[in-house]
C-alpha cells in the first residue's frame, strides 16, 4: 500500500484523535510515513519527538483496509490524476494497489462503460457519492429487539460491517451467509430494516 496514503490517513487520525509524545525512531514508522507526518503537523528540524494518534500503525492500517472495503458497492466519483472523473459503483478493489472495477461507468465527457477497471497510481481521488444503508450497530440492536436474542448472541463489527448471530450466520448490507429457516428470518428482517432506511433517507 502507497506509504503516502496511509500517512495521510494517520495525519487524519491525528485530528481527532488525542495526542501523545513519543520518539520518532519508533519502529513502526517508516521514513515515508514519518518524513510525511513530521512535515504536515510542522514539527521544527531536528526535533526527535513527534506527535501520534494512541494508535499503531498496524491499527492504522486495518482500519485504512476496512474503510476501503466498505467502498465495495458504493456510488461514487473517481478522479483521476490527470484531472478526468469516472461515476459509478465500485464492484472490486485491490486493497496492495488500490486499484479498483466500476460498474455502470460514466465519465465527465457523458461516455458510458459497462466496466473500468482504474489502476491506484492513476487515482487522484474517490469521492463517496451515498452514505451507507446498513449500520450494523443499529441492525444489531433491530433484530435483538425483533428476535429477543441474548446480546452474547451478537458479535459486530463496525470496520467491516457485519454482523454475526450465533456464531453461524453472518449479515452484511448485501445479504445473509447462512442456510435455513433462521437465516431466512434474518433475511427477512435485513429487508425490512433496510427498507425503513431507505425511507427515512
Amino acid at each position: 500500500m502507497p506509504q503516502s496514503i496511509v500517512a495521510m490517513y494517520i495525519l487524519g487520525i491525528l485530528e481527532r484523535s488525542k495526542f501523545l509524545t513519543i520518539p520518532s525512531n519508533f519502529s513502526a514508522f517508516s521514513p515515508d510515513i514519518y518524513t510525511t507526518v513530521s512535515r504536515n503537523i510542522q514539527i521544527p528540524p531536528g526535533n526527535k519527538f513527534i506527535l501520534v494518534a494512541l494508535m499503531s500503525l498496524p491499527e492504522a492500517h486495518r482500519r485504512f483496509q476496512g474503510e476501503l472495503r466498505g467502498l465495495i458497492d458504493k456510488k461514487v466519483s473517481v478522479r483521476l490524476a490527470d484531472g478526468r472523473m469516472y461515476k459509478g459503483r465500485i464492484v472490486g478493489i485491490d486493497i496492495n494497489t488500490l486499484s479498483i472495477v466500476l460498474s455502470d461507468v460514466e465519465t465527465d465527457q457523458g461516455t458510458k462503460h459497462s466496466k473500468v477497471i482504474v489502476h491506484g497510481s492513476r487515482i487522484s481521488e474517490i469521492i463517496i457519492e451515498e452514505e451507507a444503508v446498513f449500520d450494523p450497530r443499529e441492525f444489531a440492536d433491530f433484530i435483538v429487539q425483533r428476535l429477543q436474542l441474548p446480546s452474547h448472541a451478537i458479535e459486530i463489527s463496525d470496520q467491516f460491517g457485519y454482523v454475526i448471530v450465533y456464531h453461524k450466520y453472518k449479515i452484511t448490507e448485501s445479504g445473509v451467509e447462512g442456510e435455513g429457516p433462521f437465516a431466512q428470518r434474518l433475511y427477512d428482517l435485513l429487508q425490512e430494516y433496510l427498507r425503513v432506511k431507505t425511507k427515512k433517507g
